[in-house]
């Protein structure tokens, strides 16, 4: 995390050894994640390996799609730090329900799309007969 604009400019800060990166081995190009679900993402992003520091080292990284960027970069705080970010906020019924879900472990199918979509449907035409 940068701190202030002296760490900015130094030579190892995230911006630079990103622009160092692009410039000697230019854009990631594939998702080496072996479990990756999605076949044809239309970009992909260089990540930090685990453990590493950042440094202008290309074994220090690795090429995956956003989806596994942000699946490999996930820690229970970062679930913490969301959480607190969203209290007090007035969200929909189904984004509640799909966070629950989510926060649950369960993968959405197309059933469980269908059935969020039916009973927001629901939920609308009650609160419009309430209104009318």
């Amino acid at each position: 995390m940068i701190k202030d604009h002296k760490e900015l400019k130094s030579k190892h800060s995230y911006v630079n050894i990103h622009q160092w990166i692009y410039y000697h081995f230019g854009v990631a190009t594939e998702c080496i994640n072996p479990d990756c679900k999605y076949k044809n993402p239309k970009r992909f992003e260089w990540a930090l390996i685990k453990g590493r520091k950042y440094e202008r080292k290309i074994e220090n990284f690795i090429m995956l799609c956003p989806s596994c960027h942000r699946k490999y970069d996930y820690v229970e705080e970062t679930g913490r730090k969301l959480s607190k970010a969203n209290v007090g906020k007035i969200m929909s019924l189904e984004s509640r329900r799909k966070m629950s879900i989510a926060k649950k472990g369960i993968v959405f199918t197309k059933e469980h799309k269908r059935n969020l979509s039916l009973s927001k449907t629901k939920y609308y035409r009650v609160l419009h007969l309430k209104h009318n």
